[in-house]
């Protein structure tokens, strides 16, 4: 507690904050019959050194020296500056205390991120484009570029084309997407038609011309052209099916015959067919023509066998 003066007088004095820290030294007048107030004491303080400051202990009447941090720099990881402000204050666990380069706050935004400080362009409004040339609008601070996605406009896709980014290059890529490849080498079950999913050529392996029921790959023209020995396969298939449909009618036709002839005369209502003796050789001969059609040397460019036509064929 400061003393009352019996008169008026001019002191040295420290001057001290209400939490008890040093404030700087100076003159105090003091009238008669006063006393220095709490916030200055005759126990002048001077620092010892350089970033060090006193607390006053009243009671003790006596400066306690500490480590003065009420200037300590610290900066939020959006680069935002602060200072500690109490001498025995500390930071707090946010606090970043490597400052930011230099950057213009006009045009750029600085963020501490894995120990280190990175600084980006304002780039609000700006265009970018996925691998895909889908236009995008840039609406957030610190953006940065995601991989596989470019600041440069990508040019018009040709026709017949889609455009991509291919590292970090825009290329024209062929696009043949829903169409139909057809195999060039029709009997290859490996490599069948298939329906194009993907950008880029067609392999050489297939064709997008479509072919005829008939058709081979000419690999000089570069084309289908009509197959006589691809038909040939297809016309035998037909002619032994046609052979072989005959051939059941004819036999049923046989069977039939033999049945009718155990049937009296007298009952001859009942029989299923009327043929004659004469019909029936005639049958048998038309089977005999189609069993022996399908072993001639020249089938099926021999032609079909004329047959009596009492069966149809």
């Amino acid at each position: 507690m400061n003393n009352i003066k019996k008169k008026s007088v001019i002191l040295q004095v420290s001057r001290i904050h209400p939490d008890g820290w040093w404030l700087g030294n100076g003159e105090e007048h003091v009238a008669a019959g006063t006393a220095l107030g709490a916030d200055c004491t005759e126990n002048i303080y001077e620092p010892s050194t350089s970033g060090v400051i006193g607390k006053y202990d009243h009671q003790l009447n006596i400066w306690l020296e500490v480590e003065d941090k009420s200037a300590y720099e610290f900066w939020a990881p959006n680069g935002d500056a602060f200072v500690i402000g109490m001498p025995d204050g500390d930071y707090p666990e946010w606090a970043v205390k490597e400052a930011p380069p230099k950057y213009d706050k006009e045009i750029q935004t600085v963020i501490y991120e894995n120990g280190k400080w990175k600084v980006f362009g304002i780039l609000f409004g700006e265009l970018y484009w996925d691998s895909e040339a889908n236009e995008f609008v840039i609406s957030d601070y610190n953006f940065t570029l995601p991989d596989k996605h470019s600041f440069t406009k990508p040019p018009k896709a040709k026709e017949g084309f889609a455009v991509r980014l291919i590292n970090n290059q825009w290329e024209q890529l062929e696009d043949h997407r829903e169409k139909i490849a057809f195999a060039k080498d029709r009997d290859n079950d490996e490599k069948g038609d298939y329906q194009v999913e993907e950008l880029g050529a067609i392999p050489d392996t297939h064709t997008l011309l479509e072919p005829e029921q008939f058709d081979s790959w000419n690999v000089e023209l570069e084309q289908w052209q009509y197959d006589k020995a691809r038909y040939r396969i297809h016309w035998i298939n037909i002619e032994m099916h046609w052979q072989q449909d005959v051939l059941t009618n004819v036999e049923a036709e046989l069977l039939f015959y033999a049945q009718d002839m155990q049937i009296p005369e007298l009952y001859s209502e009942l029989r299923k067919t009327n043929y004659t003796e004469d019909d029936y050789y005639s049958l048998l001969g038309d089977r005999i023509l189609l069993n022996e059609y399908l072993e001639q040397q020249d089938f099926p460019e021999c032609g079909r066998p004329k047959l009596s036509g009492l069966v149809p064929g």
